[in-house]
């Protein structure tokens, strides 16, 4: 029911804060209420702690020393245990969208754990909760609820496919992992190819996958499960270097290509330039390259036919 309450009655519950949100923006919230007033009533316990509504009650709070309303405020009230605040103010949020990311996937995960404390009954809670449930003076004995997942679509609007992404994401990403994905180091779809990986194997390989695309990203984890997080880290250290180096090496062709068209195009006088010593060196190099690239004469023979082609319009005469 709703009832007027002092708002510096309403009490926190520390343990709930990650859900409610307290220290988030709320600049034009602050300004909605101030013009409008209070829309939607806080949610709280019978014993005035705060279940929902952690951004109304932060911009309350900043209203109220700001001297721009009173302390009498409308709240809900509903009798419920600590099992039903939690999920009530993760419910809250994810209705709301206010929840992404490592926070959404933490989120559910835990609403998971609650609902099967909460519901034993179901499939999946009866292996992990009845004692705890008893412990709490649930009654064990009800005909079974709704499984976890189509209780959380039903009461968020969330597809089943989001909610066990997320869920997995929750569960199984370390806390390094999660981490870097809420700074913003990793995105969503390189926290699903990680968590494929044992934990240990995602601490080793996480700052391989930062910085990299989702390619990369699954070619480190698929090399992980196949033979190993090292072998998978010494495989990117050699492609790495790899590409730094023929990187160098193309920069380098393309520079000499790009010196003899400019010296052609200029037709510059040749007298007194070193041509026996460049022609000598030139030919070293390609050796050095054909079978640095394993280039066979008969391969060899049909790159060179075809680049006669292609420049058959062109010669360069030393």
């Amino acid at each position: 029911m709703i009832q007027i309450v002092s708002l510096a009655s309403i009490k926190l519950n520390k343990a709930d804060d990650y859900f409610l949100r307290l220290d988030s923006d709320v600049e034009d919230l602050m300004q909605s209420i101030a013009a409008v007033g209070l829309i939607n009533p806080l949610i709280v316990t019978e014993d005035l702690e705060l279940v929902c509504g952690g951004r109304r009650y932060t911009a309350l709070k900043r209203l109220q020393a700001e001297g721009r309303m009173g302390d009498e405020i409308p709240v809900l009230c509903y009798e419920m245990d600590s099992i039903d605040t939690q999920i009530m103010a993760i419910d809250d949020n994810v209705v709301r969208r206010e929840l992404h990311g490592r926070m959404l996937a933490d989120a559910l995960s835990t609403r998971k754990r609650l609902y099967l404390i909460k519901h034993p009954e179901t499939e999946e809670g009866k292996a992990q909760a009845l004692a705890t449930n008893r412990k709490l003076g649930h009654d064990v004995s009800a005909e079974s609820a709704p499984t976890f997942v189509q209780d959380t679509a039903e009461k968020t609007g969330m597809g089943t496919r989001i909610i066990h992404q997320n869920i997995a994401r929750g569960e199984k990403a370390i806390p390094e992992v999660k981490d870097a994905w809420e700074r913003g180091d990793i995105g969503d779809t390189q926290v699903d190819e990680l968590i494929k990986v044992a934990p240990e194997e995602q601490k080793k390989i996480l700052p391989a996958v930062i910085g990299k695309d989702i390619q990369s990203t699954k070619d480190i984890v698929r090399q992980t499960k196949t033979a190993g997080a090292e072998v998978a880290l010494d495989v990117q250290e050699q492609l790495e270097l790899g590409n730094k180096l023929f990187k160098k090496l193309q920069n380098g062709l393309k520079n000499a290509s790009d010196a003899v068209d400019e010296i052609e195009r200029e037709k510059f006088n040749y007298s007194g330039w070193p041509i026996a010593k460049m022609s000598i060196e030139f030919c070293l190099f390609s050796s050095r390259m054909k079978q640095f690239l394993n280039i066979s004469e008969e391969k060899t023979t049909g790159y060179e036919h075809n680049l006669a082609i292609s420049n058959s319009n062109e010669s360069l005469t030393i």
